[in-house]
C-alpha cells in the first residue's frame, strides 16, 4: 500500500537522520585513527551535522543512539542550602555499546567542575574535556572496546536554581532538583529537597547519559543535616552520625533502571512502614498527616498483590516507598521503588471523605512495571509508560470498587481525549514532536488507556493477561518501543496485529461514526447505517470490531459486526420496532458518536441499561432538551440514580433550569443535600438549592449543613447562607477563619471578595500561606477581586504577594495566576487615571472648581505613578521568564 504524504515524510526524515549517523561515525572514527584531533573540531563537525537535520521538513527524534552503555552510578552528594548548590562528586562505570572509542560525551547540565579523571583501582588520570554547560564532552586516552570498562569520576557543583526553567502542561518545570523554602523564612512551608528527573533533567543534579534508553544500578550516599530524613532508590544500607551534627545515609538499588528514574529526598517526613510479601513498603509525609498516611496509602499492599498476580509478574523491586513532598512540579512521579506525590495526596480523614487520589497510586505504581520494569526506549513510543499506567488506574478500580467506578474512569480518560483532539491529533507514537515535553499529553494518557483497553476486548482476556506476562518477562530490565508489545501479542495470539497497531498506534485521530436508525415494518427488519466521517487525509479508514444491541421490549439481541467501510448497513430480525439500538454497547470505541435517536429512545437507553456510560450519554444528548416530553421527568429520576456519579451529573444539569419546576426538583434536591451518602452529592445538591430557590426556610437547611462531616459540604454551606444572607454569611464565615483546611479556605476567599471590608485583607495575606500551591489559582482569582475595590495601601500588600505568586511558583500556570492578578490591577490604575483625565476635563469646563481639580490632578499623579510602577514590575517578570507557555501567553499581552 502506498504511504501517505504523512507518513512518507516520515520515512524520509528517518533516511536523512541514517545518513547523519553515518556521518557521526565516520567522525568518530577519524577521532580513534587520529590522536591529535581536539575537542572542538570534533564539536563542530557534530554541530555542522545538526544543523542539516534542522531542516527538514518536520523534525525526526530517533532513540538516542547508544555509543556508550551506563552501567553503575555512584554518587556523594551533600547541600548548600543558602545557595541552593549541590555538591557532588560522581562515579560513574560504562562500556562502549558496540564500536571501540576513545570519545565520550555526558550530559550535565549547568554544574561547575572541579575535577573530570579516570579512574583504574587507587589510581586517577585526569582526562582532557570540553564542556558547553549541557555537555562534558571528554577525549579518553586510549581506545576502548566493548568488552572494556571504563570508571569515569567527576568533582562537580550543580546549581539547578541558576538554569532556566522550562515546562511543559504534565511537568511544569525541568530543573531537575528542587530546594523549597531553602532558608527557612516562610512559616508555613517545610524545607525540602526533591528531584525530577523525567523527561531529562536528571542530568540537571548529577552526570549522565541522559536518555530513557540506559539503564544502570545505582549508589548515592546522601549527607544531611541530622534531623532530616532522607529517601532514595533501593535500600538504605548504610547510616552515619558525623561529627559536624549531619548524618550520612547509603542507599543502593542493585536492579538496572534509567537515570530519569533517579530519585532523592530530604526533609521532615513522618516515615509510616508496612510491608508486602516480605519487602518494605513505607509512606512519608509531613509530620501533621502521619496519623492519616495509612488511609491515603492504606491500599497499597493490595495493589501490589493484584498488580502482581494480574500481571503474572511480581512487583520486582527491593522495596516500594511513597513520599509526599511541597511545591510539587507535576501530579506524581514513578522514581524506581520510590513514589514522589504532589501534596495534593495529603488529607485528613474528613478531607478524605470528598475523595481520595488512589488513582494517582495505582497509576504510579503501576509505572514499577510499565516504565521502570520495561521502559519505552525514546520518549516517541512514551504511550508504553503512560498509556498503560492510566489502564492500571481502571484495572484498579474494577477490582476494588466495580465496573461502574471504573467505567466512570474509562469515559473521563476518553472526554480528556477527544477535548485535547480538537486542538491537536497526533500519532500515539510520534517522531515529529517539537518538544518531547509535548509527548505528556492526553493522547498518550487518556488514549493510550483507552487503546490498550480495546486491544484487550479485541483478543480477550486470558490472551490480553498471558501477552502482557510474556511482554514483561522477555524485556524486563531493558527497554522497548511499541513494536516490541505488538509482537509479544502477537506471539501468543498467533494473529497479525498490525492494522490494529497501525490504525491506533501510528496513526492519529479517531473515527467520527455518524449512525442513522430505521426501522422497516414490512421486512421486520432494524436497519443501522453507520458512516465514517472523519478526515480520510490524514485519518485511516478504521476497521471496528463492535457489539450492538437491539433492545426489544422484553430481550436484547446481540450482534457482533465489523465496520470496515466508509459506509455500512447492518440489518437485524426484529418482529416488532425495537425500543433502542445500542452501536458500540461495550463502549469500547475511541470514536465520536452522532447518533439520530429520538428523545423516546435516548430515555429508554437511560431507563434499559444499567452501564453508567450508556446512561450518561442518554443524559447529556438530553441536557439542552428540558423543553421536550418526559425530559424533565427523567432528570428527576436521574437525580435519585443508584450511581452516584449520575445523581451529581443530573444535579448540575437542573440546577440550571430548577427555578421553573420548583414542585418537580426541590424536593428530591432537598433530600439529597440532606441524606444522600456522598458527600460531594450532598455539596452539589447544597449548591443548586442555592442557585435557584430564594426560600427562607433553606436557611436552616444550611445551617444544619455546617455541621457537616465533609468539608465540601461545609464550604457549599458557607456560600448557600452568604448568598441567602450576606450579613448572616459574613458573620459565620468569620467562625472559620482558624480553618486552614484548603476548601474551606477557599470558600472564604470567595465571601470575602465580594463583600469584605478592607481588614479582611489580613485574612487573605494568611490564606496564601495556607493553601497548596495548585490551589493559588482560584485564591488569585478571589483575591484580586476582593483588591479591586479597596484603597491603595491594601492594594500594595496583595501585589507583594502576587508578585511572589507569579516569580516563585514551580507550576508555570500558577505563576500565570499571579501575573494575571498583577495586569487586573494595572488595569485598575489605567482606568483611574482616565477617570480622573474625564473629571479633570469636566470641571475644568465650570468656574470655582480649583480645589476640586487640584484634588484630581493629585488622583492623577498618584494612578499615572502605580500605573507606570506595576506595569514596570509586569515588565520586569516577563523578562525573566523562560517557561515556553508563558512565554507564548506573555507574547499576547501587552
Amino acid at each position: 500500500m502506498e504511504p501517505s504524504k504523512k507518513k512518507f515524510k516520515r520515512y524520509r526524515s528517518k533516511y536523512i537522520y541514517f545518513i547523519f549517523f553515518i556521518i557521526l561515525c565516520q567522525v568518530i572514527n577519524s577521532c580513534r585513527s587520529n590522536k591529535k584531533t581536539d575537542i572542538a573540531s570534533i564539536v563542530t563537525k557534530i554541530d555542522t551535522i545538526s544543523n542539516i537535520t534542522i531542516q527538514l521538513e518536520e523534525p525526526y527524534n530517533p532513540s538516542k543512539t547508544k555509543f556508550w552503555d551506563l552501567i553503575n552510578t555512584k554518587l556523594d552528594v551533600s547541600f548548600d542550602w543558602k545557595n541552593c548548590l549541590v555538591i557532588g562528586k560522581a562515579s560513574i562505570i560504562l562500556k562502549p555499546h558496540f564500536y571501540s572509542t576513545n570519545t565520550l560525551s555526558i550530559d550535565a547540565v549547568g554544574f561547575t567542575l572541579n575535577d573530570v579523571s579516570m579512574l583504574n583501582g587507587n589510581i586517577k588520570t585526569k582526562l582532557k574535556y570540553q564542556y558547553d554547560d549541557k555537555k562534558i564532552t571528554i577525549i579518553l586516552p586510549i581506545n576502548f572496546t566493548k568488552t572494556d570498562l571504563l570508571t569515569l569520576y567527576i568533582d562537580y557543583i550543580a546549581k539547578p536554581n541558576q538554569l532556566k526553567i522550562r515546562g511543559s502542561d504534565a511537568i511544569a518545570s525541568d530543573k531537575g532538583l528542587y530546594f523549597i523554602n531553602p532558608n527557612n523564612l516562610e512559616k508555613n512551608k517545610p524545607q525540602q529537597i526533591w528531584t525530577q528527573g523525567e523527561t531529562q533533567a536528571s542530568s540537571c543534579w548529577f552526570p549522565t547519559i541522559d536518555a530513557p534508553n540506559q539503564k544502570m544500578t545505582q549508589e548515592i550516599s546522601i549527607t544531611v543535616d541530622k534531623g532530616f530524613k532522607t529517601l532514595s532508590n533501593g535500600i538504605l544500607i548504610w547510616q552515619q552520625l558525623n561529627t559536624d551534627s549531619t548524618r550520612t545515609d547509603i542507599w543502593k538499588q542493585s536492579l538496572p533502571a534509567a537515570p530519569y528514574l533517579t530519585m532523592l529526598a530530604v526533609g521532615k517526613f513522618e516515615e509510616v512502614k508496612d510491608t508486602w510479601n516480605g519487602i518494605e513498603v513505607n509512606y512519608l509525609v509531613e509530620p501533621q498527616y502521619g496519623q492519616y498516611a495509612n488511609q491515603i496509602f492504606g491500599n497499597t499492599p493490595a495493589m501490589m498483590t493484584y498488580f502482581s498476580s494480574i500481571f503474572g509478574v511480581s512487583y520486582p523491586w527491593e522495596k516500594y516507598s511513597q513520599i509526599v513532598v511541597r511545591d510539587y512540579v507535576s501530579g506524581a512521579m514513578e522514581n524506581t521503588s520510590a513514589t514522589l506525590h504532589g501534596e495534593s495526596i495529603q488529607k485528613t480523614d474528613r478531607e478524605l471523605l470528598d475523595g481520595n487520589y488512589e488513582d494517582f497510586i495505582a497509576h504510579e505504581l503501576g509505572h514499577q512495571w510499565f516504565g521502570d520494569l520495561v521502559t519505552c526506549e525514546s520518549w516517541s513510543n512514551l504511550v508504553l509508560n503512560e498509556g498503560f499506567a492510566t489502564y492500571c488506574e481502571y484495572l484498579w478500580m474494577k477490582h476494588k470498587y466495580g465496573d461502574e467506578e471504573a467505567d466512570y474512569h474509562l469515559n473521563n480518560d476518553l472526554q480528556s481525549y477527544l477535548y485535547e483532539a480538537t486542538r491537536k491529533q497526533e500519532d500515539l507514537v510520534r517522531f515529529n514532536y517539537q518538544d518531547k515535553e509535548d509527548m505528556f499529553d492526553s493522547h498518550s494518557y487518556g488514549k493510550g488507556g483507552r487503546v490498550i483497553h480495546m486491544l484487550r476486548k479485541l483478543v480477550g482476556d486470558d490472551a490480553f493477561f498471558a501477552s502482557i506476562k510474556y511482554y514483561l518477562e522477555k524485556n524486563k530490565f531493558k527497554t522497548v518501543e511499541t513494536n516490541d508489545l505488538r509482537m509479544a501479542f502477537e506471539e501468543i495470539t498467533g494473529e497479525d496485529l498490525n492494522w490494529f497497531f497501525n490504525q491506533w498506534f501510528y496513526a492519529s485521530g479517531h473515527p467520527k461514526l455518524v449512525i442513522n436508525y430505521s426501522y422497516n415494518d414490512t421486512t421486520k427488519k432494524q436497519i443501522v447505517d453507520i458512516e465514517q466521517i472523519q478526515n480520510l487525509d490524514n485519518t485511516p479508514m478504521y476497521s471496528l470490531p463492535i457489539r450492538i444491541d437491539v433492545y426489544n421490549k422484553s430481550k436484547v439481541d446481540t450482534h457482533y459486526v465489523i465496520i470496515k467501510k466508509k459506509n455500512e448497513t447492518f440489518a437485524f430480525e426484529a418482529a416488532y420496532k425495537p425500543e433502542f439500538v445500542n452501536v458500540d454497547a461495550e463502549k469500547i470505541l475511541v470514536c465520536e458518536k452522532f447518533e439520530n435517536k429520538s428523545i423516546t429512545e435516548w430515555i429508554a437507553q437511560y431507563n434499559r441499561t444499567n452501564n453508567f456510560v450508556d446512561k450518561y450519554e442518554a443524559l447529556t444528548a438530553l441536557e439542552k432538551k428540558e423543553s421536550e416530553v418526559g425530559v424533565k421527568e427523567l432528570f428527576a429520576k436521574a437525580l435519585q440514580d443508584k450511581n452516584w456519579h449520575i445523581r451529581n451529573f443530573a444535579t448540575g444539569v437542573v440546577k440550571e433550569y430548577a427555578k421553573d419546576n420548583s414542585g418537580l426538583y426541590k424536593a428530591i434536591l432537598v433530600k439529597l443535600a440532606q441524606k444522600d451518602s456522598k458527600p460531594l452529592v450532598r455539596a452539589a445538591a447544597i449548591d443548586a438549592l442555592s442557585h435557584c430557590y430564594d426560600d427562607n426556610d433553606l436557611l436552616n437547611l444550611y445551617k444544619r449543613a455546617i455541621d457537616d462531616a465533609s468539608y465540601s459540604v461545609e464550604a457549599e454551606a458557607l456560600k448557600a447562607i452568604f448568598k441567602s444572607d450576606k450579613e448572616l454569611g459574613i458573620e459565620f464565615a468569620r467562625t472559620f477563619e482558624t480553618d486552614s483546611t484548603s476548601v474551606i479556605v477557599q470558600a472564604l476567599c470567595n465571601i470575602y471578595s465580594l463583600e469584605g471590608e478592607e481588614s479582611d485583607n489580613s485574612y487573605f495575606i494568611k490564606a496564601e500561606s495556607w493553601l497548596k500551591s495548585a490551589e493559588k489559582y482560584d485564591f488569585c482569582k478571589s483575591y484580586s477581586t476582593f483588591l479591586l475595590s479597596k484603597n491603595d495601601s491594601t492594594i500594595y500588600k496583595g501585589i507583594e504577594i502576587f508578585e511572589k505568586i507569579a516569580t516563585s511558583e514551580n507550576a508555570w500556570y500558577i505563576r500565570l495566576a499571579g501575573f494575571n492578578a498583577l495586569d487586573l490591577i494595572k488595569d485598575l490604575y489605567l482606568t483611574k487615571k482616565k477617570e480622573a483625565q474625564e473629571n479633570i476635563k469636566s470641571l475644568q469646563l465650570k468656574s470655582n472648581k480649583k480645589n476640586e481639580i487640584a484634588m484630581q490632578e493629585k488622583e492623577l499623579e498618584k494612578a499615572e505613578f502605580e500605573y507606570a510602577r506595576i506595569s514596570s514590575l509586569i515588565r520586569n517578570i516577563k523578562s525573566k521568564e523562560t517557561d515556553k507557555n508563558l512565554l507564548s501567553i506573555y507574547g499576547k499581552i501587552n
